[in-house]
């Protein structure tokens, strides 16, 4: 990692993975057509996500942590979807 020091370098392992904790239920959902999660854990995951995406866009400007965030938004995004398409069926 050519230019990062030692505190960036774990930052954005620890990014790409937390990034990546949404990835198991994403894959079950698109094989099954449905998210296991409940409508408040995703909605009160969503809405730290975006708090903290918005905090770090404009303030912090860390850009693990908007990978971090920016992943998750599209992957609860995702799962949101599936779970209000499911419930229309």
């Amino acid at each position: 990692m050519v230019g990062l020091d030692y505190a960036d370098a774990l930052g954005w392992v620890g990014s790409v993975l937390l990034a990546a904790c949404a990835v198991p239920e994403v894959v079950n959902a698109y094989k099954t057509g449905k998210c296991g999660i409940t409508w408040g854990m995703l909605w009160v995951w969503q809405a730290g996500e975006v708090l903290t995406w918005l905090a770090v866009v404009t303030k912090i400007g860390s850009p693990f942590l908007l990978f971090n965030y920016s992943v998750n938004i599209v992957l609860i995004s995702y799962l949101i979807w599936v779970k209000r398409r499911s419930g229309l069926k």
